[in-house]
């Protein structure tokens, strides 16, 4: 008995929802695309598709080839080698092979991380930007971070006298500096630091205990006021807000709204005054040759603005 063969239907694959969107990326080379996808989706094949098409253009119009100016991004190295090597691999493979002249051209784009790129940016253009021909990449700067701060003047330079008194008065500086070192330079908006805010304390002072459970508490609080003030008045070097957490909801709302202008106050100065040392502990690093991470990224982003490279 001879059985008759099955027959197996296969389906034909359908194509993805974006499959309209995937090809636009892949051949319209003069067009800029966004594209948001989780992983496993075939971002990375749409890129290399990409990189593709690049090569075929250049090949057509060789005098006006994309491929060594070309930037691919990643987030590690392992990433953009990865990337690299699929790109080699599919120009390699077409059906119609592409010349040898388009891996040559990919040989000269850029793969790699965003800290790689800026660091190859600088490396070709940094010394228009005041960097030394030859830099040093550093993680550690606590050593030049102690000799920057022997001879640094930006405490004097950067508030005026009564600003600079009264923020060493309530701050203690050396949070000022800890913020300063772990601060990347920036333009702070604030142009200027206003001056130290005027305390009333009259309702604190004239507050009435509604009950006499916190009445105790609430005169200890006033007594506490009382004795700061005093000290401010008197001269006393270092005077710190003080702290104080009993007296009831609407006493603890008082001590807020009397405290409250100083307390902006201080983190608006010390804000302006961590970036100003900070700004400068950079000039300070890139005369002496040597930048960071975060340098990296803020010097090839100025490079990048600056129209004349």
């Amino acid at each position: 008995m001879i059985n008759k063969p099955k027959i197996i239907k296969t389906k034909t694959p359908s194509l993805p929802e974006d499959a309209e969107e995937r090809t636009r990326f892949r051949k319209e080379l003069g067009s800029n695309f966004s594209v948001i996808a989780p992983a496993g989706v075939g971002k990375t094949h749409a890129i290399v598709g990409r990189i593709v098409s690049l090569a075929r253009e250049d090949a057509r119009n060789p005098e006006a080839a994309l491929l060594p100016h070309l930037i691919v991004v990643t987030y590690t190295r392992k990433a953009a080698d990865e990337l690299r090597e699929r790109a080699y691999a599919a120009i390699m493979c077409q059906e119609n092979p592409l010349p040898q002249e388009s891996l040559e051209r990919l040989q000269q784009a850029f793969f790699g991380t965003i800290h790689s790129l800026c660091l190859e940016l600088l490396r070709n253009y940094g010394i228009s930007l005041g960097l030394p021909q030859t830099f040093e990449l550093i993680e550690d700067t606590s050593p030049l971070w102690e000799t920057f701060l022997s001879t640094s003047d930006a405490l004097s330079k950067s508030l005026t006298e009564t600003a600079r008194k009264s923020l060493l008065r309530h701050l203690d500086l050396v949070k000022v500096a800890e913020m300063a070192q772990t601060l990347c330079f920036r333009e702070y908006r604030l142009k200027k630091v206003p001056p130290p805010p005027h305390l009333d304390f009259e309702p604190l002072l004239s507050y009435i205990a509604p009950k006499k459970t916190i009445q105790a508490s609430v005169a200890e609080g006033q007594t506490l006021l009382k004795n700061w003030r005093k000290d401010l008045e008197n001269g006393e070097a270092f005077l710190p807000i003080p702290s104080f957490k009993k007296g009831g909801k609407a006493f603890q709302e008082l001590w807020q709204e009397a405290f409250g202008p100083l307390r902006d106050w201080l983190g608006k100065a010390s804000l302006y005054l961590a970036t100003k040392i900070a700004e400068e502990f950079q000039a300070f690093r890139w005369e002496k040759g040597y930048i960071v991470y975060n340098d990296m990224v803020a010097l090839a982003t100025k490079l990048l603005r600056d129209k004349r490279t």
